[in-house]
């Protein structure tokens, strides 16, 4: 999936590897959001 993904992005190889960095990264911080979502929500609610 990596790869074709890579394959996919236009531009010269030094391009491709910083896309993908950044759409790492923008990945990793959306799944940390997600998950203080859940855990806050559904795993540890607090009643006030």
């Amino acid at each position: 999936m990596i790869a074709r993904a890579y394959r996919w992005l236009p531009g010269p190889a030094p391009l491709r590897v910083a896309v993908m960095i950044v759409a790492t990264v923008a990945a990793l911080i959306a799944l940390l959001f997600v998950y203080e979502w859940v855990g806050t929500t559904f795993i540890d609610p607090t009643f006030g």
